[in-house]
């Protein structure tokens, strides 16, 4: 997880308490954080606080991400898309279900 934390700054900066799931849903964190993480550093600052992830967590069996602002259509698409394949792959050891 720490090191998830330390390769994607902008996304995970404002991270309350980690990545509270298990190690399978580590590489779809990854690949939608490295998408965040390039969406972040194109998105315009002026006036304007970047988003960041508040919380990352397995909530009822599925992954759940919660920003701080989500008015940018590219982060909520990459979202949602780590949210949906969470639901096919298992937490504890990352395969498809």
């Amino acid at each position: 997880m720490q090191a998830l934390l330390k390769r994607y700054p902008l996304t995970f900066r404002g991270l309350r308490s980690g990545i509270e799931c298990r190690e399978g849903w580590y590489p779809l964190i990854d690949r939608a954080a490295k998408q965040t993480e390039a969406r972040l550093q194109k998105l315009p600052t002026e006036g304007k606080e970047l988003p960041t992830s508040l919380q990352v967590k397995e909530k009822m069996g599925v992954l759940c991400w919660y920003w701080n602002q989500h008015d940018d259509t590219t982060l909520k698409t990459i979202t949602q898309e780590a949210v949906k394949r969470s639901i096919s792959t298992c937490e504890q050891c990352g395969r498809d279900v």
